[in-house]
């Protein structure tokens, strides 16, 4: 998408729009139950884990691209799935009535801004100002999604990657190499993530 020339030609994004989305952000943010539990949130930091396993990030990502999925609900799979937590169509779609309206936003109109600018050297400091505030965005939507998520114990003796991956498939309509795929994924991260998660 190519945005109006006023919003990345001139000044008027960076020196005041931006500044104000930022600080709506952490007026937002600032809550203190929501500020300690983005700190200690259990579900991003296995998120980063996560981010850091081969081939994980780009098989986001192209979920992302391709078919205009939710990483944050991909990671929250993998999540429940490392955990041995079974999740269903019913938990899926709880989740994003809860969260779809920040994603609509808040969370795609920085991106969308962000992907519109020219790969020119005098907007670099800008793009990296909105991927900051985009990274904000979803984090905050990691910790609505951990406050939302039903906590249970870990069924350890059981692999729930299977269902999970086909419950999520079936929630974002994607087809079953897809699944397959996402079912890959999730045995991936169960082996090298599962063993180091804490009991929620």
């Amino acid at each position: 998408m190519r945005w109006p020339g006023w919003i990345v030609n001139s000044t008027l994004f960076s020196s005041v729009l931006l500044p104000r989305l930022k600080l709506i952000l952490r007026n937002i943010i600032m809550d203190a139950n929501l500020t300690h539990m983005q700190e200690t949130n259990p579900f991003w930091r296995f998120s980063q884990l996560a981010w850091t396993v081969a081939d994980v990030a780009s098989f986001c990502l192209q979920l992302q691209e391709q078919h205009d999925c939710d990483v944050n609900m991909v990671l929250w799979v993998g999540w429940r799935s490392a955990q041995g937590v079974p999740i269903d169509l019913a938990d899926l779609e709880q989740l994003q009535t809860l969260v779809e309206p920040w994603r609509q936003q808040v969370i795609l109109p920085l991106r969308m801004v962000r992907q519109g600018l020219p790969k020119e050297p005098d907007q670099a400091a800008l793009r990296e100002n909105l991927l900051t505030a985009e990274l904000e965005a979803e984090r905050f939507q990691q910790t609505l999604i951990f406050k939302a998520s039903s906590i249970g114990e870990p069924v350890s003796s059981q692999d729930h990657s299977a269902a999970n991956a086909r419950a999520y498939c079936r929630y974002a309509a994607l087809d079953s190499a897809t699944e397959q795929s996402l079912w890959k994924m999730l045995q991936v991260l169960q082996e090298n993530i599962g063993a180091s998660l804490e009991c929620d």
